[in-house]
C-alpha cells in the first residue's frame, strides 16, 4: 500500500560523519535530512513527517538521551522508530536507551554497510506497520459503512415486512395471499441476511462488546434447541442434548451471544442432515486454581453429509461455504460460522471442526466462563431414594437418545432398560414382569408410540402401567386418541431432565390416572401471533408516537390502530418534549435517531422536566434499527423504560403495551400521593401522515412512578402498609398472559398443571430467599435470584410480576437502598394475586396441585412481606 520513499532524519553534530551518512543512506532510495543538534531535531519532528530517525547520543546542549525521551513522550512522534548511535560501550547506556523507547543501538565506530542494513530493516518493519494500520483503518471504515448502510436498509425493509404482515391479516384471495406471503418471506430472509452482515461488521470493527452477567447455562442451551425443535420435527431428526458429568448451573458471561453461537452451529447441523440425529454435548473442566474460570466444551455432532478435509479450512471465512453447490442446494450465506468463530474468540475460546464425508460433522468450541453462586440442587438433580428398586422400560429407536435417557433415569435411583423397537418392547413386557413405568418415543418406524401404547393395554398384566410419551414439537397432546391409548403423561422433545423427572414423578405417584379434564387448557396453542384489537378498550393508553420517517410513522400507526389505539404524532425530539410538557401521556414510542434532537436527548429532557415539576414519569419505549453493541444500555441510561428493535414486530409491540398497561393498573390500584398534573391542552404538532386522534382517557390522573432503574428513587415516598388483598380483588386476571401459558404448555392439562406447580414452587422459594438476602444486604445474590425469577416469570407469561422483579434486579445491581424492600413487598402482593388466580385455573382442571401451593408457598410469602 505504501509506495512513496521513506524519509529519515539524521541527528549528528559531526559534519563529516553526517555527510557520509546522508550519502550512504540515499543509495537505498531513502530521502535523508540532517540536523546538528537536539533542538533542531525536535523542531523538525514536529513540523514534518519522518519514518525513522538516526540519533547520536553525544550531542551538544540537549543531549541525545533527552531528545529521545522527549520524542517518545510526545504522542505525535512516539511511534517513530529511533536508531541510537553512540561511542559509549557500557551496557547501562544501551539499557537506558532501550528503556526510553529506542528501536536499535549501534556502537561507534561502525561499518556503513552494517548501518545501512539496520536502517533498511527498521524502515521495512515501519512500512509493514503502516500498511497494517492502513488496512485496519480501511477495514474499520468498511465495517462502519456496512453498519450504517444496513441500518438504513433495515429501516425501509422493516416497513415492507411490517406492512405485508398487516396485509396478511386482511381478507385476501388465495392468489393475493400467495403473492403477499412470497413478499413477506423474501423480506424476512433479507432481514436475516442484513442482521448477519451487521454482526460481521461489528466483529471486524471491534465494536461488539460482551456482557458479563450471571445466567443459567442449561436454560440458555434449552432455549437454543427449542428454536430448532420445529425444524427437526419437520425433517424427522432427533435433536438431543447431553450434559456430561459435573457442569455448573450458574455461570457469568454473555448469554445472548452464547445462545447465538449454539443456534448457528445447531441450525447448520440441522440444515445439512437429512436423516438421523443432531447431538449438542456440554461438559466442563474445573479450574486448576480455586476461583478461576471453568473451561466449557461444547460440541455439535450430526449424521449429515460431512465435509471434505480440503474444504474444512474455508468454513470459517466470511461469505464462504464448503462448495458453491452447497449454497444452491441448501441456501445460506456462509456468515453463521464466521460470526460464531468471531464470538468464540472474543470470549477467549477456540472453535474448530472435524468431519468425515458421508458420516457427519462435529463442530466444537471451548470458552472460559467464571461461575456464579450455585443454587441449591433441584429435585430432578438429586437421587430419589423413594424410587430405589423401581424399574423403567425405555422404548426408543435412536440409540443415543435411549442411552442418555437411561443414564439420566438411573441418576434418580431407578433401574432402566432400553429397547429399540415396539416389537422388542412387547416381547420384554410379555416375558419380564416388574416394570413400574414405560417411556415411549412417539416417532418410531413400523409401529409408532401411540400404536405401541394401544398394544401394551391389550396385555392383561400391563393394563394400568403408567406410560410416558416423548412427543415431538407440534404433536397434539391431551387428545382423545392419547387417552384411549392409555397415555397419561408426555414430555416434549428435545427432552429436558426437569420435565422428564416431573412426568415420572406424577406417573409413579398417581398410578396412571388421567388428568385431561379441563376445558380451559384444552384449547390449542395459537398458531400465530395476531394483534388484539380490543387491547385499546381493555387497557386505554394515551400514546405519543415520535419518528422522523413517514414510512415508520405509517407502519407503527397501522399497528397501533389494529390494537385499538390512535396515537398522537411528533416528528422529532423537540416536538416530543413539547408535547409531553403540554399534556400527559401514558406511553411515548421514541425513535432514537432523529434530526434536531435525537431520542436520547429528548428522553433526558423529559425526565429532567418531570423531576423539576413533580410529574409522574411517562413510560418511554425506544424504537431503533441501530443494533450496535451497547445501544440498549444507552437507551436505558437516558431514562427509557423499554426497548424495541426495528423492524418492530406487531407481537412485540403488543406485548410491550400490555406490560406497560398492566404495570400502570398495578400502580393505579396502589395508594399514592397525588402529583400535580397540568390541565390537558390541545396538542399542536406538525401534521404527519396519520392524523392525530382526540385524546384517549388516562389510566390515572396521577399514576405512581413506574418501577424502573432510570426513574427517580422512591425513597421520599412513605412505604404503604401491605394489606392482604380481599378475595374479590384476585378474581380478575392479575396480568397473566394465558395464551402464552397455554402455548408454552402445548395446550394440554398435564403440561399446564406441571408448569403452574413448578412456577409457584420455584417463585415462592425464590421470594423467601430474596427476602433473606435483602435483609443481609447481599446485593449480588439478590440480583442473581431476581434475574432467574424474572426469566421464569416472563417465559410463563406473568406480565404483572416481571417488571417488579426486573426492577429489584436493577436496583440491586445499582447499589440497592431501602427501595429494594419496597419493591420486594410489591412482588409479594403480586405473587399472592397470581397464586390465587392460578389455583382457580387448577381447580377448574379438576386436579389438585401436586403440592399444597396455597399453604406451602402463598402464605409464607405474605408473612414475609407483612
Amino acid at each position: 500500500m505504501t509506495t512513496s520513499l521513506s524519509r529519515l532524519l539524521v541527528v549528528e553534530d559531526n559534519p563529516q560523519l553526517s555527510e557520509l551518512l546522508v550519502a550512504g543512506l540515499e543509495q537505498d532510495d531513502v530521502t535523508v535530512e540532517s540536523v546538528a543538534n537536539g533542538l533542531e531535531a525536535l523542531a523538525w519532528m514536529r513540523q514534518q513527517k519522518f519514518d525513522a530517525a538516526l540519533l547520536d547520543l553525544g550531542l551538544p546542549g540537549l543531549d541525545g538521551t533527552e531528545v529521545l525521551r522527549q520524542l517518545k513522550s510526545d504522542h505525535a512522534s512516539a511511534h517513530i522508530p529511533v536508531i541510537v548511535m553512540s561511542g559509549r560501550q557500557e551496557a547501562s547506556a544501551k539499557l537506558r536507551t532501550f528503556e526510553l523507547g529506542a528501536t536499535d543501538f549501534i556502537s561507534k565506530p561502525f561499518e556503513l554497510v552494517e548501518l545501512r542494513a539496520r536502517v533498511r530493516s527498521v524502515l521495512k518493519t515501519k512500512r509493514l506497520q503502516d500498511d497494517l494500520t492502513e488496512a485496519n483503518q480501511m477495514l474499520k471504515s468498511k465495517a462502519d459503512f456496512l453498519a450504517k448502510t444496513s441500518h438504513e436498509i433495515r429501516t425501509q425493509l422493516g416497513a415492507v415486512t411490517a406492512l405485508t404482515g398487516l396485509l396478511l391479516q386482511t381478507d385476501l384471495s388465495a392468489q393475493q395471499r400467495d403473492y403477499v406471503e412470497t413478499v413477506f418471506n423474501c423480506g424476512e430472509s433479507l432481514l436475516t441476511l442484513l442482521n448477519d452482515i451487521l454482526n460481521v461488521s461489528k466483529i471486524e470493527a471491534g465494536k461488539l462488546e460482551l456482557e458479563q452477567r450471571p445466567f443459567h447455562l442449561r436454560l440458555c442451551v434449552d432455549e437454543a434447541l427449542d428454536l430448532l425443535a420445529a425444524k427437526c420435527t419437520e425433517k424427522n431428526l432427533d435433536l438431543i442434548c447431553d450434559f456430561e458429568g459435573e457442569v455448573p448451573e450458574q455461570v457469568i458471561g454473555d448469554v445472548t451471544r452464547l445462545r447465538q453461537i449454539l443456534f448457528n452451529l445447531v441450525s447448520n447441523a440441522v440444515k445439512f442432515t437429512e436423516a438421523g440425529e443432531v447431538v449438542l454435548g456440554v461438559r466442563a473442566q474445573a479450574p486448576a486454581v480455586p476461583g478461576g474460570a471453568w473451561e466449557f466444551h461444547f460440541s455439535v455432532r450430526d449424521s449429515g453429509i460431512g465435509i471434505p478435509p480440503d474444504r474444512l479450512g474455508r468454513l470459517f471465512q466470511s461469505f464462504a461455504q464448503a462448495d458453491i453447490s452447497t449454497t444452491r442446494e441448501f441456501g445460506g450465506t456462509g456468515l453463521g460460522l464466521f460470526i460464531s468463530k468471531g464470538l468464540v474468540e472474543l470470549m477467549g475460546g477456540k472453535l474448530w471442526a472435524e468431519s468425515t464425508p458421508g458420516a457427519g460433522s462435529n463442530f466444537q468450541f471451548t470458552i472460559p466462563l467464571p461461575t456464579a453462586p450455585q443454587p441449591e440442587p433441584a429435585a430432578w438433580q438429586k437421587a430419589q431414594a423413594q424410587w430405589a428398586g423401581r424399574r423403567v422400560l425405555i422404548v426408543d429407536d435412536n440409540a443415543t437418545s435411549a442411552r442418555l435417557l437411561a443414564r439420566q433415569i438411573q441418576r434418580w435411583s431407578l433401574t432402566a432398560r432400553t429397547v429399540e423397537s415396539a416389537v422388542q418392547a412387547l416381547e420384554v413386557l410379555r416375558t419380564e414382569p416388574g416394570y413400574d413405568a414405560v417411556v415411549i418415543d412417539a416417532s418410531m418406524p413400523k409401529m409408532d408410540g401411540l400404536a405401541l401404547a394401544r398394544e401394551i393395554r391389550k396385555l392383561p398384566a400391563w393394563v394400568k402401567v403408567p406410560l410416558v410419551l416423548l412427543a415431538p414439537l407440534g404433536m397434539k397432546t391431551g387428545t382423545p386418541e392419547m387417552a384411549q391409548a392409555g397415555i397419561q403423561h408426555h414430555v416434549n422433545k428435545p427432552v429436558k431432565p426437569a420435565l422428564l423427572h416431573s412426568a415420572l414423578h406424577r406417573a409413579l405417584a398417581a398410578e396412571g390416572k388421567t388428568d385431561f379434564t379441563t376445558e380451559i387448557t384444552k384449547r390449542p396453542a395459537p398458531a400465530a401471533s395476531k394483534l388484539d384489537s380490543t387491547l385499546g378498550a381493555r387497557s386505554p393508553l394515551r400514546i405519543l408516537l415520535t419518528d422522523d420517517n413517514a414510512i415508520n410513522i405509517k407502519v407503527a400507526s397501522k399497528m397501533l390502530n389494529q390494537l385499538g389505539y390512535k396515537p398522537d404524532i411528533a416528528n422529532n425530539g423537540v416536538e416530543a418534549v413539547a408535547a409531553v410538557q403540554r399534556q400527559p401521556y401514558d406511553v411515548v414510542l421514541m425513535d432514537v435517531q432523529m434530526p434536531q434532537m435525537d431520542g436520547l436527548e429528548a428522553t433526558r429532557r423529559i425526565r429532567a422536566w418531570e423531576k423539576e415539576n413533580g410529574r409522574a414519569p411517562v413510560s418511554i419505549v425506544a424504537m431503533t434499527a441501530n443494533a450496535m453493541s451497547g445501544d440498549r444500555e444507552k437507551c436505558l441510561a437516558a431514562g427509557m423504560n423499554e426497548y424495541l428493535a426495528k423492524p418492530v414486530r406487531p407481537d412485540a409491540l403488543q406485548k410491550t403495551l400490555e406490560t406497560l398497561a398492566s404495570s400502570r393498573r398495578t400502580e393505579a390500584a396502589a395508594p399514592a400521593v397525588a402529583a400535580p398534573v397540568a390541565p390537558a391542552a390541545s396538542v399542536s404538532i406538525e401534521p404527519a401522515p396519520v392524523a392525530s386522534a382526540p385524546p384517549a382517557p388516562l389510566l390515572s390522573a396521577s399514576p405512581a412512578p413506574l418501577a424502573s432503574p432510570v426513574l427517580s428513587p422512591l425513597s421520599t415516598v412513605a412505604k404503604p402498609p401491605v394489606v392482604p388483598l380481599p378475595a374479590a380483588a384476585v378474581e380478575k386476571d392479575p396480568g397473566i398472559d394465558m395464551d402464552r401459558l397455554n402455548e408454552f404448555s402445548g395446550g394440554d392439562a398435564d403440561s399446564l398443571n406441571e408448569i403452574i406447580d413448578l412456577f409457584l414452587r420455584q417463585t415462592g422459594d425464590q421470594l423467601q430467599e430474596m427476602q433473606r438476602q435483602v435483609s443481609q444486604q447481599n446485593k449480588p445474590e439478590v440480583a442473581r435470584l431476581a434475574h432467574t425469577c424474572a426469566g421464569a416469570s416472563a417465559i410463563c407469561g406473568m406480565n404483572s410480576l416481571v417488571p417488579l422483579v426486573r426492577d429489584l434486579e436493577r436496583r440491586s445491581l445499582n447499589g440497592g437502598g431501602p427501595e429494594m424492600q419496597t419493591v420486594l413487598d410489591q412482588m409479594g402482593v403480586e405473587f399472592q394475586r397470581i397464586t390465587r388466580f392460578l389455583q382457580k385455573i387448577r381447580a377448574k382442571s379438576g386436579q389438585p396441585s401436586a403440592a399444597p401451593v396455597a399453604s406451602q408457598f402463598a402464605q409464607p410469602v405474605m408473612a414475609m412481606v407483612a
